[in-house]
């Protein structure tokens, strides 16, 4: 799966080697991302051109499900985490059990997932 902040430099700098790897994965078919990955770049979009492009862009990647389970293990996670004194984004949680549910790798260099992966069996790609 990969992560918003991929996702940004992929569409703002288009170089560089967060962007080679992420045109890469799309090329290859081998990308997906979250609903809620999309709804954060359309919601962070700096023109309406580029939400345009961003959702022209993510229509040919493939979107992985958030169901009630998912919901409610990122809640269990996101307390076991606080009680171990991590305060997690509820959206960040969310990705992280979608790539642990289905066996997927989260390419990010967001922090939060460091911690996390620290925490659970998730598997990052950092950039």
């Amino acid at each position: 799966m990969v992560d918003t902040c991929c996702w940004v430099d992929f569409f703002r700098s288009g170089k560089g080697r967060t962007s080679q790897s992420v045109n890469e994965f799309v090329r290859n078919d081998n990308a997906c991302v979250s609903g809620i990955i999309i709804s954060e770049l359309v919601y962070g979009a700096i023109s309406n051109k580029e939400a345009d492009l961003i959702k022209n862009v993510l229509l040919g990647v493939h979107v992985m499900p958030i169901d009630n389970s998912i919901l409610m293990k990122a809640g269990d996670m996101g307390f076991s985490l606080r009680r171990k004194g991590f305060t997690i984004p509820l959206t960040d949680l969310v990705i992280a059990v979608q790539c642990l549910e289905n066996n997927l790798e989260l390419m990010t260099s967001d922090k939060h997932f460091s911690i996390i992966s620290e925490h659970t069996p998730l598997k990052t790609h950092g950039i």
